[in-house]
């Protein structure tokens, strides 16, 4: 209340009632604003700390806009990025926005469809309860993390769940499986009757890209990894598997030439790759790197007819289709290391960085805090 409203004299009434006057007002405003939070929807998310750690919080709900659906996620999966945004690298501001307060993180997710927008209804081709799977897109203005209850994501960056497919499988599959069918079919042109050499076989997109190239119709895939990953990768399809442990002088003596070659860890050279492609031949890798692909790789392949490449990988609906197909048949196998509830993130990531690890690191979000 303005001053002139009351005398400034304690013991008069004008002054006690312009202060109960005050009082009231007060409290009213806090109930408002209690109220106020009761009517926003909150939900559970993981938050990553500044000493790199996590911390269970609460957020508001998201709401999805006319072309999104709303996923209650049922399972991740641990990124391989996560340890770029765990550190603050310079990785990091490429794949998800590191100013954004809270840092939630996770792409992966599977899980089942809990509201759509007005488009999505009117399309009818997602509707409320269908399973989903995909993955948050790998971008600068990503804000959201699937190590939370819920996420929204544009309808046509997700696919129907096959049924017979575990939502453990399904969410672990998105990330690696989008990266080595779009770096081997979309960036380095393989189709039937091409062949292929995938090195880093024994990782997460490795692995996955063996079933991959075979499903695309390569007529020969060579896969390159180390003595544990041999009988594995065998399992998943390969025609020849080299030990680069055991077989000396692989990269010259026991390679040969090729269409395709896929780097999926980003640890051979341009000039090292030029001698394993055929003539109109394509590399193609994970990670941009700065001389190789960025300053001389346009160049090289302009004088050589060879394509160098690298690849960042997209949630697409078609793609993701065709993967969950790949799934049903067992014509591309992911393999699950291990899970581990959402609240045990730390241990989560422990596991990922063992070198015993063999598969994915899937994360149970529902039923998981």
């Amino acid at each position: 209340l303005h001053p002139a409203a009351y005398s400034s004299d304690p013991s008069s009434d004008s002054y006690f009632c312009a202060c109960s006057a005050n009082n009231f007002i007060i409290t009213t405003l806090k109930a408002e604003i209690q109220i106020s939070k009761r009517q926003i929807k909150m939900m559970k998310a993981m938050e990553l700390t500044a000493d790199k750690g996590f911390f269970v919080i609460e957020v508001p709900k998201p709401v999805p806009t006319d072309t999104q659906i709303l996923v209650r996620v049922k399972y991740s999966a641990i990124d391989t990025s996560l340890q770029n945004l765990l550190d603050r690298d310079m990785v990091a501001s490429y794949i998800h926005d590191m100013k954004s307060k809270p840092l939630m993180a996770g792409n992966h997710f599977s899980g089942t469809i809990e509201a759509v927008g007005a488009s999505v209804a009117a399309q009818k081709e997602f509707t409320v309860g269908d399973g989903v799977f995909g993955h948050l897109q790998y971008a600068p203005q990503t804000k959201q993390g699937a190590y939370s209850e819920y996420v929204t994501v544009e309808a046509d960056a997700c696919a129907l769940k096959p049924s017979n497919v575990s939502w453990e499988t399904a969410a672990s599959s998105t990330t690696e499986a989008m990266t080595a069918l779009q770096a081997m079919r979309d960036k380095a042109g393989l189709i039937k009757g091409k062949t292929v050499l995938i090195l880093g076989s024994g990782g997460g997109v490795g692995s996955v890209a063996v079933g991959i190239a075979k499903s695309l119709g390569a007529s020969r895939v060579t896969a390159v990894c180390s003595t544990r990953d041999v009988d594995r990768i065998q399992k998943l399809g390969a025609d020849i598997v080299i030990d680069r442990k055991t077989q000396d002088n692989w990269e010259t003596a026991a390679v040969g030439k090729f269409d395709v070659v896929f780097d999926a860890p980003t640890k051979y050279g341009l000039w090292q790759a030029s001698k394993w492609l055929n003539p109109g031949g394509g590399f193609v890798n994970t990670i941009p790197t700065i001389f190789d692909i960025l300053l001389i790789g346009w160049l090289w392949g302009w004088f050589t007819g060879k394509i160098f490449t690298t690849v960042a990988c997209a949630s697409k609906k078609a793609d993701l289709d065709l993967v969950g197909e790949w799934l049903l048949k067992g014509s591309v196998a992911v393999e699950i290391d291990s899970t581990h509830d959402v609240s045990s993130l730390e241990a989560a990531m422990r596991r990922q960085n063992d070198p015993s690890k063999s598969g994915r690191v899937a994360i149970k979000v529902e039923g998981g805090w």
